[in-house]
């Protein structure tokens, strides 16, 4: 599934930049939600068939944050030193002008909540259903974030890391919910897309009620381990090596199709129905395929660092450096290329967080557990 994982990621880089030789893919909301799915079934597969016993809790949110955290850290601290430097050499602020504009009207508490989501991602979804009051500088609950001047999300230096404080939530309850009878599971998706269904009909059917909200999309969360329910029913299946590869190959078609497709509404459910139906198959195909593995890994890193080499692309690069060769051709550059470029630079950049940062971690983190091992292994035959 990392190849699928991969278009996803991809997906969204397009829709925060142009579409790449007009193919938009699934566009960025889908993408996500998708996203969310897999990680049920990740979630799901982990704690059934890796953390088992005393312990696991801990064991698993500590592999979690270890995932997510230096390669968030490493970026953040990339578009940190970039705004800084572009605010000296160019004027602007990048990522941090809505903190140089409004750091004197923002009261203390406003101010450690904003560097605390920045800094550890937790409640950086409970950002875009806030409105910074003037001119004491509070925050305050409001329905619709765009009313907000400045717009709190402008506070975030990585705005799309929103989606990994959900996914942060989930993790704090999905060792309780993958437990669960697959009928209560069916209660809660339900309960969940019937809240979604109410909340439309009392008209807050825009972003970021359709798909920032928790509660709600913790619907497809359930129904990832849902497809890790079938999964595990199919696993030791013999299944014939073609029909795993047409179904594999028929997602990916769909994936990249999509905005070619019929419809709106119901052609979005419908792939997330057959997202949810096809992942137990695709992973038995792919689980022994590297490089679908090296694609998988991938994705978190690009979408992480997306905006930020779109931001650099856009501001510095076209706006800034290359204004007077390009003699007002910015924008036709922009929708011809731009896509392509960011898509270039964020992979290389993914590849160098993976490189220098991720898998020496890892690796660090697997010697410390190996060395655990074989000490309890020794103090029980010393026993």
């Amino acid at each position: 599934m990392g190849f699928l994982r991969f278009i996803l990621a991809v997906s969204v880089l397009i829709f925060h930049s142009h579409p790449i030789a007009g193919i938009k893919l699934v566009g960025g909301q889908i993408a996500v939600q998708s996203f969310f799915i897999i990680s049920g079934f990740y979630m799901a597969f982990i704690l059934t068939e890796k953390y088992v016993g005393n312990g696991s809790y801990k064991a698993f949110m500590k592999s979690r944050l270890v995932r997510l955290f230096p390669a968030y850290w490493a970026v953040i601290v990339l578009v940190a030193m970039f705004s800084l430097l572009h605010s000296y050499l160019l004027g602007g602020g990048l990522f941090l002008q809505s903190w140089m504009a409004n750091w004197q009207s923002v009261n203390i508490f406003s101010k450690i909540y904003l560097l605390f989501t920045n800094v550890f991602i937790f409640g950086q979804d409970i950002v875009m259903f806030l409105q910074l009051h003037q001119p004491d500088g509070w925050l305050f609950f409001t329905s619709n974030f765009t009313q907000s001047q400045p717009q709190v999300h402008t506070f975030l230096l990585i705005p799309q890391a929103w989606s990994l404080s959900i996914e942060l939530l989930f993790y704090c309850i999905a060792p309780l919910l993958v437990r669960q009878s697959s009928f209560v599971i069916v209660i809660l998706i339900s309960l969940s897309l019937l809240l979604r269904i109410s909340l439309y009909s009392v008209g807050l059917n825009y972003d970021p009620w359709t798909y920032r909200f928790f509660p709600t999309e913790l619907a497809f969360f359930m129904c990832g381990i849902i497809s890790y329910r079938i999964y595990s029913k199919f696993k030791t299946h013999k299944f014939q090596h073609q029909n795993l590869l047409y179904l594999t190959l028929f997602v990916y078609a769909l994936t990249i199709l999509f905005p070619f497709m019929p419809g709106v509404i119901i052609k979005q459910w419908l792939y997330y129905i057959m997202i949810m139906v096809s992942i137990p198959f695709m992973f038995i195909y792919t689980q022994r395929s590297r490089a679908d593995r090296l694609l998988g890994e991938l994705s978190y890193p690009i979408y992480i660092a997306h905006v930020f080499v779109i931001v650099l692309i856009e501001r510095i690069v076209l706006s800034t450096f290359l204004k007077k060769v390009l003699q007002g051709q910015q924008d036709w550059i922009l929708n011809n290329f731009l896509g392509i470029a960011a898509l270039f630079l964020t992979t290389w950049l993914a590849i160098l967080l993976i490189k220098l940062l991720v898998e020496p971690i890892e690796a660090y983190r697997q010697s410390i557990a190996k060395r655990l091992l074989e000490k309890n292994l020794n103090s029980k035959q010393e026993i």
